[in-house]
């Protein structure tokens, strides 16, 4: 996931992603968090803003290694989508050639 969000994420012009309360669990072996999240997304082409979003829960796996946590994998179930989803092959398009689409401040 980590992965293709690199490939994906720096194409928006801006991105803000809303957790909720996060629910750890611990078992022998590891440990799991799950929350719940919204993630915006905007892109901006001829001075038109366009917003795609996404909506739903994040289990993240986790394992002790030398006495500290890692994460070992994340999962994201959507539960719905709202919005132009055209953006992500917009997105994508942005970073393959390198160019990103995000601004300074």
């Amino acid at each position: 996931m980590i992965d293709s969000w690199r490939q994906l994420l720096p194409g928006f012009d801006a991105t803000q992603h809303l957790t909720g309360p996060i629910v750890a669990t611990t078992a022998d072996a590891g440990a799991c968090c799950g929350t719940t999240v919204r993630g915006h997304h905007t892109l901006i082409r001829q001075g038109r803003t366009s917003v795609w979003m996404v909506a739903g829960r994040y289990r993240v796996s986790l394992v002790r290694v030398d006495g500290v946590w890692r994460i070992s994998g994340i999962t994201l179930k959507v539960s719905y989508e709202q919005g132009d989803r055209e953006l992500v092959e917009r997105a994508q398009e942005r970073v393959a050639p390198g160019r990103g689409g995000r601004t300074s401040v």
